[in-house]
């Protein structure tokens, strides 16, 4: 079973334990074993940023595939844990493309869909840039 981290922006989002939570729902959903860094126990509460930061690219470390949700951009931190997947080899999924969210988001090209349409088949193992 392929294992997920969950990577979105924490600190610039204050509804950021309902988006990790619907976002590992969604996974979890299909098939995938969750790895969601906002449910280190007391984390969220008592880690300042460079603790959060260290636990959390531990946790990557355990998947074979980093989900950002479509708010990452807007932390330094994702962009830390973006790095450090490519670097790992980690596959690279982004909620924006997959389709799992807003049915309204922009159009995808016919390129676009077949890429994601093979992402999600597991035929692709490349980045789909969010």
């Amino acid at each position: 079973m392929s294992k997920v981290y969950i990577s979105g922006s924490i600190e610039k989002d204050p509804k950021f334990m309902e988006n990790f939570a619907k976002a590992e729902e969604l996974l979890t959903a299909f098939g995938y074993e969750v790895i969601n860094p906002t449910r280190i126990s007391g984390a969220v509460d008592y880690f300042d940023y460079a603790d959060f930061m260290i636990t959390s690219l531990m946790l990557l470390k355990k998947g074979d595939t980093i989900y950002f949700l479509s708010n990452w951009k807007n932390s330094e931190g994702c962009r830390i844990e973006k790095t450090i997947a490519q670097k790992l080899g980690i596959k690279i999924m982004h909620e924006n493309y997959m389709g799992f969210t807003n049915p309204n988001r922009r159009k995808r090209t016919k390129n676009q869909e077949t890429i994601v349409q093979n992402q999600v088949e597991g035929e692709n193992n490349d980045e789909i840039n969010g």
